[in-house]
């Protein structure tokens, strides 16, 4: 049954719990009621949709599996009451497909049982909170802006009315005033209480009824050659979601000089204007709609079949419907990037834990490889040369697990100068042992020069998942096209597409296959979403084009008509100088020595593979399978261990507990961590006593023996080592 745990006040956040474990609710109750938290909980999923209807909380947490009502049915229940409350679910840190299910349903966040650290689900529910409070500060913004809106406009058009009042009879002054109240209601219907398409639409409608006109549409500028409908009223209908051409038509000029005015002659003016609806205007009236910043982001026109007999003060309506569309314009971009940053972050968080297990799994393999490598000598022919192969693999595979925690947090790894011609060499010859030959291959590089400042294996994979896309669109025989050329940029044109002005590297790949709708365009980059059947895709593989292409300081555009292909666009900053790279300078075979080493890891492979490597430098090996264990060992044989060699995220007690722990045992230990995370992130071993170095899952013997020997001889210094996906291809 449901629980009032604490009184709520209309100041503190209120925070629903539904667990059917009567532990997790206890320890949540108090780790919420010590932060200041409003706390309702429930055991079941009716009781706690009947909490939630009773006390309307700010945020909600579920956990996935309960008898009865599950917690995805939980989720899509409270969606239908509220869409805007934050919903946090809870699962078994195994369960990864009900976690996407319930992402996919909704959810906001995920926190996984047994919980790791309480911290996580406080940030879990500031970050909740402070969405809440956006949408609720968006939609108070918005009343605001219609007041406002309704004020000025009745102000302005009644001061114009004044000196008329002054000077005309009393018939025509009460005419001027009944046409100021349909000015008003024309503006008021246009643009209260609605958002997004349906304000467009009502834009549109409006202004048709109140000109008489058959035709009037809001459009966005995509670019300064491309324009997309955001809503057109043609003879009463409505339409959406059609791209323009924008050179020689009404809008561009109405984008480059603001106010336009035709009264009589717009075929004769612009003679392709509305030939695709077959409308044939006579005349036409645009106004720009405009950001905040007074940037140019789409045109409101109409038009008619006749010459049109224009209201008094008809710019000034126009005018104030422009900027409520362009204001609209803004807020929904605003809101995608918000939603995109908040798909990252939690496919962050997802990606985190599963990068860790993955390179956990690596260091076996990897590790066991190299030494099955080292002990195999040259006479042994492809044994040997197997064995490389296997190493090679999980070195690629280890950079792919650091490129995806790169990606999902949005943050890149050092970069060095790249030729993108190059790279593009290297992708057509790669594709030319995978795509069957019905598809032709061909490059089309005309850049005069093609270097740029980026991490050439993101860059790489990126052009090889457009490829492959391209691939998979084409059914029959076709063709892809990989080009360069360099482009120019100016403000307005960089504004469009996210960038500043300058010089650019364009990159096209482009395909004949099956194309795409405007739909599916829309949401081609976003995470999870695919296009491919069950099995198919896993819909993060264009997320992640896009997010390295943002990542180098460029931006990615998509171009495609159904039926007809695709073409992908992608702007690189152009480097003006460039320099050769420097050549790789390879390490030389492990250091040999002697000292005993505990080793401490959670996972018994990794355990054994740094006993193996170890033991054939010399070493002598001790091993603990925790945290605790570690302790209780080192208490009783401190004196005979000089290194101890310790993973960074155990359960139980994590390896910087661990470190503190054995410190206070004897304050001369010397600690060399292992973690599968990402080094872009600051360690939180830096500056930690007794901590000599941080290296990298999964490791080879070549790193190992280097933290090892260094620890041994220096002072407490954190040095952090890179794994070998990263530095030693």
């Amino acid at each position: 049954m449901g629980n009032l745990m604490t009184q709520m006040t209309p100041a503190r956040t209120t925070i629903l719990v539904i667990d059917d474990d009567a532990i997790i609710r206890k320890s949540l109750r108090r780790f919420f009621n010590e932060r200041d938290y409003a706390v309702i909980d429930a055991d079941n999923g009716d009781d706690g949709l009947r909490q939630f209807d009773e006390y309307n909380p700010d945020v909600v947490m579920t956990d996935l599996v309960m008898p009865g009502m599950d917690g995805l049915t939980v989720l899509q229940e409270i969606r239908k009451r509220k869409m805007d409350v934050p919903v946090i679910v809870i699962s078994a840190a195994d369960a990864t497909d009900n976690v996407v299910a319930a992402l996919r349903h909704g959810a906001y966040d995920y926190i996984t049982k047994p919980f790791g650290s309480m911290t996580a689900i406080e940030n879990a529910i500031e970050n909740a909170v402070a969405r809440l409070r956006q949408i609720q500060s968006n939609r108070t913004y918005q009343l605001q802006l219609e007041s406002k809106l309704k004020q000025k406009g009745r102000e302005a058009l009644l001061l114009q009315q004044i000196a008329a009042i002054e000077h005309e009879k009393h018939d025509l002054a009460q005419k001027r005033l009944e046409e100021t109240d349909r000015l008003l209601a024309v503006i008021m219907n246009a643009v209260t209480g609605s958002f997004g398409q349906e304000l467009f639409d009502q834009i549109a409608a409006n202004v048709c009824a109140w000109l008489g006109c058959e035709f009037a549409m809001v459009v966005e500028i995509c670019d300064p050659e491309t324009m997309r409908m955001l809503s057109c009223s043609l003879h009463g209908e409505t339409h959406r979601d059609m791209m323009f051409p924008m050179l020689k038509t009404p809008c561009a000029e109405v984008a480059a000089t603001g106010y336009l005015e035709i009264t009589s002659g717009l075929q004769e003016k612009f003679p392709k204007f509305g030939k695709r609806f077959g409308f044939l205007g006579e005349s036409y009236i645009g106004v720009p709609l405009t950001g905040n910043e007074g940037t140019v982001l789409g045109t409101l026109c109409a038009a008619s079949e006749n010459a049109m007999e224009l209201p008094e003060h008809v710019r000034g309506v126009m005018e104030i419907l422009g900027a409520r569309a362009g204001a609209e314009i803004e807020r929904l971009h605003l809101e995608n990037q918000l939603r995109q940053s908040q798909k990252m972050e939690m496919l962050g968080q997802m990606a985190s834990g599963i990068v860790h297990d993955h390179n956990n799994l690596l260091a076996g393999i990897m590790g066991y490889a190299e030494i099955l490598h080292n002990r195999l000598n040259d006479n042994d022919g492809n044994l040997k040369r197997y064995a490389k192969t296997v190493m090679d693999a999980a070195r690629r595979a280890a950079d792919l697990s650091q490129r995806l925690l790169r990606f999902s947090r949005q943050r890149g790894k050092k970069r060095e100068t790249v030729n993108i011609h190059m790279l593009i060499d290297e992708v057509v010859m790669l594709l030319g042992r995978t795509i069957e030959s019905r598809v032709a291959i061909s490059k089309k590089m005309t850049a005069p020069s093609a270097y740029v400042n980026g991490d050439p294996t993101e860059l790489q994979n990126a052009l090889m998942n457009l490829c492959l896309n391209a691939r998979d669109a084409i059914s029959g025989c076709g063709m892809i096209e990989i080009g360069t050329r360099q482009i120019q940029l100016d403000e307005l044109t960089a504004h469009h597409k996210g960038l500043v002005s300058g010089t650019y590297l364009l990159v096209t790949v482009s395909d004949d296959g099956s194309g795409m709708d405007s739909a599916t365009q829309a949401r081609i980059f976003e995470p999870f979403f695919t296009t491919k059947g069950e099995q198919k895709g896993t819909g993060l593989g264009l997320a992640m084009v896009y997010q390295s292409v943002r990542q180098h300081g460029g931006a990615i555009q998509v171009h495609s008509v159904a039926g007809e292909g695709t073409t992908f666009s992608l702007y690189f900053p152009l480097l003006e100088q460039c320099f050769e790279k420097d050549e790789i300078v390879h390490e030389s075979g492990p250091a040999c020595g002697n000292g005993r080493i505990l080793v401490v890891d959670d996972e018994e492979m990794v355990r054994n593979l740094a006993r193996d490597m170890l033991t054939t430098l010399g070493y002598t090996i001790e091993m603990a399978e925790d945290g605790p264990s570690a302790v209780n060992f080192y208490k009783e044989h401190h004196e005979e261990i000089d290194l101890v060699l310790m993973d960074l995220m155990m359960p139980r007690m994590n390896g910087l507990e661990t470190h503190r722990q054995l410190r206070k045992i004897s304050t001369g230990v010397k600690t060399v961590f292992c973690t599968g995370y990402d080094f872009d992130d600051s360690l939180p071993v830096d500056n930690e006593p007794g901590v000599c170095a941080v290296i990298g899952k999964p490791f080879s013997i070549c790193t190992i023996a280097k933290a090892v020997q260094t620890s041994l001889q220096s002072d407490e210094t954190v040095q952090t080592e890179t794994n070998p996906g990263e530095s030693e291809q």
